[in-house]
């Protein structure tokens, strides 16, 4: 009888299961416009909002790039909620050079409920957020629907009636800009014929007009290849502003879909408001665009891969120094001559260790924005799902553009953002063309933030530690949880607590990032690597922080491997002690239970971890 090679064997009974979670889908993101939809609600509550609430018919045919640019319209609005509130204004990203999936959409919907819930906290209301299990299947028009509703509702708290006639203006010349610069990118400088002004115009002709365009650029995407975007006849109906303003919505995401199709990338700034605008001015914008789209037939067009547009670590290297360049002359303009603490390189870090980083970052502005009574910023979780470089340069140009608002509550305007046209303009091409590692974008990232906590007069607390603590140890537990690994008693970890130092705490920490790099393989992570320091550093409460974050992604990591959705939680109600020295025991107890929770899922058994040591506390 044949036998399988014993090794083989092993191998098939020693491999774990792997589960790993699964991309986001149009009911998830459905599930959460269905809780931003219960804060707008609240908020209309507030507001006194007598009104009917909107309802609008489900349009078939959207795709994850039309609800994604119709989120954007959302968080413009919610823009404007917070700044008529003295929050603040916030970013409102550029549309992203790739192909949208539902995960893009997702990561949007879970800002738009975290401003929603920004707002409602400042008005002392909070809305508990209750997951449920749809019934039914959820499509990308579903969801659309949804949040047209959502945009509408949200009219009147903001004070307005509905879309006007110069807002559709201003959109149509966003769409003219796109236009213009698909012609130019296909070396086509003839000139056309201008179309007649018009006058007497109503929305119904401006949305004729859209229509019009659209039936083209559904041909150019045919010419392109790629299927072509579904165009509905206008209704019979009386037609709005808000009607035109959202066919051009659409029009915009197809755009860009046929700028990613062609390999390009350009990002235009919206036009000022002229309120003197009107359908006619419409009319003879999507009349023009009609004129200037190039037909790209045959083998005419200029077209380059669209695999070049996915981000690399050079790209968010560059969006970072930016950034770094203009905070360091905020820093002189503002007359401070103190240095923030140098910042290491850590080798073999990945990708998700530098979303995480990005993240600290973002949160220590967040902070500073408080200082300047910009309100605070409302920040995504840390994925469950594989980071790409994409990711990250999102997160990245977000950050860029929060220091651009913050600079002008300065009254400090010549600062421009990197997506900005200035900015565009000023580009130096060769800061691409040096590769960089993500060890050495994480790096960036850290003497950013290490700037931002100078400026700000912030450090690291104990308490802080003490929250990344409990959070890795919520991350552990649910890893034990899955695995049927047994949690060890509060005893392994009592002896000697007073005794220990700030040096151990680091030594502990050191061995919990070796101890979970023996558990990445020990579940089959195979491909992962220790991370390692080039070079001495001072390891002083945030080369802790630091390091507990690589420990949590690396933990996080193993969660996403082992098909682990559920999130980590930690009380917020757990009030951490004001006592310094208390504080300190706890963290370094804490650090002694995740060596040994570490201990127990290397099947290593439980030992009795403790210090003695008489050196003093730092």
């Amino acid at each position: 009888m044949n036998r399988p090679p014993i090794l083989l064997l092993l191998l098939l009974l020693s491999a774990p299961l792997q589960a790993k979670v699964s991309d986001y889908t149009p009911t998830d993101v459905y599930a959460e416009a269905e809780w931003l939809q219960q804060q707008v609600l609240l908020l209309r509550k507030i507001n006194q909002v007598t009104t009917p609430y909107p309802l609008r018919k489900r349009v078939p045919g959207k795709a994850p790039r039309h609800v994604l640019q119709k989120g954007l319209e959302v968080l413009e609005k919610l823009n404007r909620l917070r700044q008529i509130d003295r929050l603040g204004a916030i970013t409102i990203p550029p549309f992203p050079a790739r192909q949208i999936t539902p995960n893009e959409v997702y990561v949007l919907m879970v800002r738009l409920g975290g401003e929603a819930a920004l707002i409602l906290q400042e008005k002392e209301q909070n809305l508990q957020q209750k997951k449920k299990k749809m019934e039914e299947e959820r499509t990308p028009s579903d969801v659309y629907r949804l949040l047209h509703e959502i945009s509408d509702a949200l009219n009147p708290v903001i004070g307005v009636r509905g879309v006007t006639p110069p807002e559709v203006y201003a959109l149509s010349e966003r769409v003219l800009d796109n236009v213009r610069f698909l012609r130019t990118s296909q070396n086509r400088h003839d000139p056309v014929e201008a179309p007649q002004q018009r006058e007497g115009q109503l929305s119904n002709h401006a949305l004729q007009s859209a229509v019009r365009f659209d039936h083209d650029l559904a041909e150019l995407q045919y010419n392109l290849w790629i299927e072509p975007m579904q165009v509905l006849p206008a209704a019979r109906r009386k037609i709005s502003p808000t009607d035109v303003y959202d066919r051009l919505l659409n029009t915009l995401a197809e755009l860009q879909r046929t700028k990613y199709r062609l390999g390009l990338e350009r990002n235009f700034d919206s036009p000022l408001l002229d309120l003197q605008r009107t359908p006619d001015d419409v009319v003879y914008n999507m009349e023009l665009a009609q004129r200037l789209l190039p037909d790209l037939r045959g083998n005419e067009r200029l077209q380059f891969a669209s695999q070049t547009l996915h981000k690399r670590p050079e790209h968010v290297y560059a969006v970072v120094s930016h950034a770094l360049v203009e905070l360091n002359q905020y820093q002189q303009q503002r007359g401070i001559v103190a240095l923030p603490e140098a910042v290491g390189l850590i080798e073999l870090l990945e990708p998700r260790h530098v979303y995480f980083k990005a993240l600290d970052v973002m949160e220590q502005l967040s902070q500073m924005r408080e200082q300047h009574n910009m309100g605070r910023l409302a920040l995504p979780d840390f994925p469950q799902r594989a980071i790409t470089p994409d990711q990250v340069y999102d997160l990245a140009i977000r950050l860029d553009v929060e220091l651009e608002l913050l600079y002008r509550k300065g009254g400090m305007e010549e600062f421009q953002s990197y997506t900005s046209e200035l900015g565009h303009a000023q580009r130096v091409i060769g800061e691409l063309t040096t590769s960089r590692t993500p060890s050495e974008v994480y790096q960036r990232w850290g003497e950013l933030g290490s700037l931002i906590r100078l400026l700000s007069g912030r450090s690291a607390k104990a308490a802080d530690i003490n929250r990344r603590l409990r959070l890795l140890q919520a991350e552990l537990e649910l890893i034990s949880a899955a695995r049927g690994v047994q949690l060890p008693s509060e005893d392994c970890c009592s002896v000697g607590v007073e005794q220990g130092s700030h040096l151990q705490m680091v030594e502990k920490a050191v061995r919990a990032g070796k101890q979970l790099y023996r558990l990445h393989h020990h579940v089959g992570l195979l491909d992962s690597r220790l991370h390692s320091y080039a070079s001495a550093v001072q390891k002083g409460r945030q080369w802790v922080m630091d390091e507990l974050g690589i420990l949590l992604v690396n933990s996080r990591s193993i969660k996403q491997h082992l098909g682990i959705a559920q999130l980590a939680e930690v009380d917020a109600e757990v009030v951490i002690s004001a006592d310094a020295t208390a504080l300190k025991e706890d963290n370094r107890k804490r650090m002694r239970q995740i060596n040994a929770l570490l201990q127990r899922l290397l099947g290593e058994g439980e030992s009795v971890v403790s210090v003695q040591t008489s050196e003093p506390q730092p």
